[in-house]
């Protein structure tokens, strides 16, 4: 099926196995670059040379703050652009989850927030620009 992905660039975080690497696939297959991001290098690495298109491994907790952007920025720095993100990563911390620990609403805020905040908010930056 052709989804009309050819030439276009993907972030897929949380994409070193299950269902970040599964879409990784996908999109590749799909004629999609795609931004490889996770902290498992190995896995990574062996990822992109299974992948059909061109990819971009970019090992990174996106639990520590400026991480997202960090992926954003490198990401349209190799492709040139940016148009998906496919926000997969994931961490659990086991224990209470009432009591709140601030170190670990951080790390949270970081991985699911922030790291859908930074495409948009360079995407807007660019258009005020233009």
């Amino acid at each position: 099926m052709d989804l009309l992905l050819s030439n276009k660039v993907a972030i897929v975080t949380g994409a070193s196995r299950g269902i970040g690497k599964a879409i990784a696939e996908t999109l590749s297959v799909e004629g999609m670059k795609v931004a490889l991001v996770a902290r498992s290098p190995a896995e990574l690495e062996s990822l992109a040379k299974s992948l059909p298109n061109e990819s971009h491994v970019q090992i990174v907790d996106l639990r520590e703050p400026d991480s997202a952007n960090q992926v954003v920025a490198s990401t349209i720095e190799k492709f040139g652009s940016l148009d998906l993100l496919v926000n997969n990563a994931g961490a659990t911390k086991r224990g209470d989850f009432l009591a709140p620990h601030r170190r670990r609403m951080d790390r949270w805020l970081c991985l699911e927030i922030l790291c859908s905040h930074a495409p948009v908010a360079r995407r807007v930056a660019s258009s005020a620009s233009q």
